[in-house]
């Protein structure tokens, strides 16, 4: 996740305009990071049941 929040800040810096999707994205980047870490957790603890 940390490329598309680092092209997010990048696009971000930029938009001279207030971009009018800019707080949906910035939701949707988090809500992404938190799905991806809560599929890590589960996978990580899945392969310690199975270690």
């Amino acid at each position: 996740m940390a490329k598309p929040k680092s092209w997010f800040g990048k696009i971000r810096a930029r938009d001279r305009f207030g971009a009018t999707r800019r707080r949906k994205t910035a939701e949707q980047l988090q809500a992404c990071s938190a799905a991806l870490e809560g599929f890590a957790e589960r996978v990580y603890a899945t392969e310690t049941e199975h270690a």
